[in-house]
Parts: C-alpha cells; structure tokens; sequence
C-alpha cells in the first residue's frame, strides 16, 4: 500500500507544479537528500519497486522506492518550501469507489484547505472551494457523477503548506 501512495505522490508532483517551483528535493528515510532543477527534469518513473527521476539531459537517478520518504519542491515567492507528506492524517474511502467517495482529514491548526479530484493527467475533475477550517477531524463527501469515467485518480489534499496526494479508484 505504501508503494502506490508513493508512486500517487511522485507522479501527481510534476503535474501539478506551478511557474514558479524552481528545484525538486527528493528525501530520504535515512536523513539524506538530494536536489535537482525542476527544469533539468524530464519525468519520475517506476520501474518495478524502483524510483526513476528521468533528467532533459539523458542521465536516470534511481532509488528503491521504499527508501524514499517524501518529495518537496521550493516556490520562489515563498522560503517555505511546499511538501507532499504522507504522513499526514487522511483517508480516502471506499476505494475503489462507484457513487460516492468520502475524504477525511484532521488538521493540527487552522489551515486553508482544498481538496481535488485529478485524472492521471493532472486535469482537475471535481474540486472543493478552498477555505479557512478549524484544527480538528473534517471530512467530505463526494457524489461521483456518470459523467466521472472509470479509472485511476488521484485525490490531492492541500491543508495550509502542506499537501498529500492519495490514490483513487472509480468504478461506475
């Protein structure tokens, strides 16, 4: 299960960058970490249990992908880096999911919040009206339309600088 949240968060990254992330920082469950121009990034694969960062250049970086424990990117207009955790405390049910879909979370502090629904493609299929909420447990529920197609989704949670990304199946 870990693996496909990984793999969730690592392909939802590059689409859903903006003009103004300037390196991707890969971190390690060692401590360790690495980073790259976002510029000089091609693509991240899979490969097995194996994380490509796929550079313009030519070159692959490769990791197991169990070593790899989240991945940031720096925004310009902000010191703060922006991070897509795994840690934090969400849950996207039922999964697969035909009717509707229901997606909690727990805040530790007031933040904004926002929720999409993306295809594989980056492309935003249903979304929340981004707003301040209270620290504590939220959820919300989703009636998934005919108009949804079947398939693989991503679910992108963002509470206040912190964003996750969890993987949705839809069966109509």
């Amino acid at each position: 299960m870990k693996k496909i949240l990984l793999l969730a968060i690592v392909n939802c990254s590059l689409s859903i960058f903006n003009s103004h992330a300037q390196s991707i920082i890969v971190s390690f469950a060692d401590g360790s970490s690495e980073s790259h121009l976002l510029s000089s990034v091609k693509t991240i694969t899979y490969t097995g249990d194996v994380m490509n960062l796929n550079l313009t250049g030519g070159s692959t970086l490769s990791w197991n992908a169990s070593t790899v424990k989240n991945i940031e990117y720096d925004i310009v207009t902000n010191a703060q880096p922006a991070t897509f955790n795994s840690s934090l405390s969400t849950k996207v049910y039922p999964n697969p999911s035909q009717e509707q879909v229901t997606i909690e979370y727990t805040l530790p502090a007031a933040a904004e919040v926002s929720i999409q629904l993306l295809d594989m493609q980056g492309r935003t299929v249903k979304q929340s009206t981004r707003e301040q909420q209270a620290a504590g447990k939220h959820s919300l529920t989703w009636d998934l339309n005919k108009s949804t197609t079947p398939g693989n989704y991503l679910c992108r949670i963002t509470m206040g600088k912190q964003t996750t990304v969890k993987q949705l199946i839809i069966n109509n």
